[in-house]
């Protein structure tokens, strides 16, 4: 098989157009797959980007690799993440294979890598488990459509506030301590210190962005809950509709179930309305029921769900 690294912009411009396993997504999303192949072109074909491929006659596969500076700033050393796994022929394991093959020659192998792939790409995620992966958990991805008309009927009694700076140490210590269903919390390679590390500097970094509306809720003049929503600027910008997301929501356990997720979440779609936000995705743990079922009862529906595997170039190292 011949090696292209990096890839002809026809050669990933044809396998994206030929990506089998988002097409509900996109639907639900208002995505057009025109739009979807360039967003993600722009990124593959970035200075930024690691990308190779591989070709057979008409068979082709190809892999793209991104430098994680923050992850690889927490697990000190470098950390990437699989950003594209495409194939010519989704049922073929002899490119999948080779595709793998390839990327355990480059130097990001030696570091600490992360994939999400389909997980219904049994082919995909199985060469991956060869090459030296191992899943930590599926995550799935929920949506629902976002219009002017959205009009938020809050639970009664809940003290909702905006952030504000003040609370900042709050908001990390709630992280910390009850932020359990993450992809992080299920590596046995990651020690708790470092997984909960990962989310509070991750925290401090959203609360800084002009994008990001945080909501916070009280019980008796405690903060013990929040939630933020997130607009999704380099996705509304390329498409000319408005797309944001729910991201992080923590409660303490003894706040849970009285209604204060719902108002939240409410919080967050109610702001994001008035950012003209039209479509709006949130992704958990398959395992986090709760939270499964509280989106759906606001609208959301499952649209995707991925397989996330990590690997460590020295099988032995622990991040500490």
């Amino acid at each position: 098989m011949k090696v292209l690294s990096p890839p002809t912009e026809e050669l990933a411009r044809n396998l994206l157009s030929k990506y089998p396993f988002k097409g509900y997504q996109f639907r639900l999303l208002g995505l057009h797959s025109e739009n979807v192949v360039d967003h993600h072109l722009s990124r593959l074909m970035a200075s930024s980007t690691t990308a190779g491929a591989i070709q057979d006659g008409d068979r082709s596969a190809l892999l793209s690799l991104t430098e994680n500076k923050y992850l690889s700033h927490h697990l000190e050393r470098r950390a990437s993440r699989l950003e594209n796994f495409l194939r010519s022929d989704y049922e073929d394991p002899e490119p999948c294979r080779a595709m793998v093959g390839h990327f355990l020659t480059l130097p990001e192998a030696d570091g600490f890598c992360e994939a999400w792939l389909p997980l219904d790409d049994i082919i995909g995620v199985g060469a991956l488990l060869a090459g030296g992966f191992y899943q930590v958990g599926v995550e799935i991805r929920l949506a629902r459509r976002l219009g002017p008309d959205f009009n938020p009927e809050y639970p009664e009694g809940l003290d909702l506030r905006t952030y504000e700076p003040a609370d900042e140490q709050h908001l990390k210590d709630l992280c910390a301590d009850f932020h359990e269903k993450n992809r992080f919390a299920f590596d046995p390679r990651l020690e708790s210190s470092v997984r909960k590390r990962i989310y509070v500097e991750e925290l401090s970094s959203l609360l800084k962005s002009p994008n990001i509306r945080c909501t916070t809720y009280w019980e008796d003049g405690k903060l013990v809950g929040f939630n933020t929503g997130k607009i999704n600027r380099q996705l509304t910008e390329r498409t000319g509709q408005g797309y944001g997301s729910l991201d992080l929501i923590v409660l303490h356990p003894e706040a849970r179930r009285k209604g204060a997720g719902v108002g939240l979440s409410l919080a967050a779609l109610e702001w994001l309305r008035d950012q003209k936000i039209e479509y709006v995705a949130c992704r958990t743990m398959v395992s986090n029921y709760p939270a499964t079922a509280l989106l759906q009862t606001l609208g959301f529906r499952i649209v995707f769900a991925k397989v996330i595997l990590h690997r460590w170039g020295n099988p032995n190292a622990d991040a500490r």
